[in-house]
């Protein structure tokens, strides 16, 4: 059934070569990134392809903040003791980090729009290359 709801190898593989002139874009801004199966995931931008054939299929850009940040939420999701500092300083980072990266990636040709799902962190979908 998966299979059913992935986009054509062709399709993913135009999605890939998207996102890596995404981070040719990113690596002349100066902006650190890695793919998404990094791991552990170092701060920074981390581009992915999403290979299903959906609305949400193709290039997604979100931002990983410094490893004691993200800590700090993790560690108060976990344990229930709510750090509101460390998820309001999350919140802000990731959406500041998002809309730079809107910005950079319109000026280097790409068309690119907001994320802003309750699912995921604020990210950048990145509709077309130049």
């Amino acid at each position: 059934m998966f299979e059913e709801l992935r986009a054509s190898d062709e399709v993913v593989a135009a999605w890939h070569d998207v996102a890596r002139r995404v981070g040719e874009a990113l690596d002349r801004a100066g902006i650190p990134h890695h793919p998404e199966d990094s791991y552990p995931r170092p701060a920074g931008a981390v581009i992915g392809v999403d290979p299903m054939n959906d609305e949400m299929g193709g290039v997604i850009v979100d931002w990983s903040p410094g490893a004691a940040l993200v800590g700090a939420v993790m560690e108060s999701t976990r344990t229930g003791d709510r750090d509101v500092s460390a998820e309001q300083l999350y919140i802000a980072v990731t959406t500041a980090m998002r809309d730079a990266m809107l910005d950079i990636l319109r000026a280097s040709g790409f068309e690119v729009a907001a994320i802003d799902d309750s699912q995921r962190p604020p990210a950048v979908h990145v509709l077309r290359g130049p």
